[in-house]
């Protein structure tokens, strides 16, 4: 029974995941960069998280025109389909290579001012990342 004690506290499991996202109804502008790391082991686990939201300005190349949630809303300029739920790999894709790559600062690697959530984008984000 001792032996048995022993071995479960060595056992470690670390899983790790990273995404970016469309938060559901948020603008089609705006997504949000994730992380979770859980680490467990004989005595106990812990989680820790971090996610960004990003909303891109008009300026980012490869944006369209993405109608509103029920067919009748005005057209605005993003990288996503309002719900999330029609969003496809290319939309992220873009939203990571014409959005994302120009958002941080190079030398401080902080979020710049023009590409942080407001409104809608940062309330949506935000239901995403508490359920993440």
């Amino acid at each position: 029974m001792e032996i048995g004690l022993l071995c479960q506290k060595w056992i470690v499991i670390l899983s790790v995941q990273a995404v970016a996202v469309h938060p559901n109804m948020a603008p089609p502008n705006a997504g949000v960069l994730a992380m979770k790391r859980l680490h467990c082991d004989g005595y106990g686990c812990s989680v820790f998280k971090s996610s960004i939201c990003i909303q891109c300005p008009k300026k980012c190349e490869g944006q369209k025109r993405w109608g509103g949630a029920n067919g009748k809303a005005k057209k605005r300029l993003g990288y996503f389909h309002t719900i999330s739920k029609y969003v496809r790999e290319t939309d992220t894709i873009n939203f990571l290579k014409y959005c994302v790559n120009l958002a941080f600062n190079k030398n401080t690697q902080e979020l710049l001012p023009e590409f942080e959530c407001t409104g809608s984008a940062r309330e949506k984000a935000t239901y995403y990342m508490v359920s993440f």
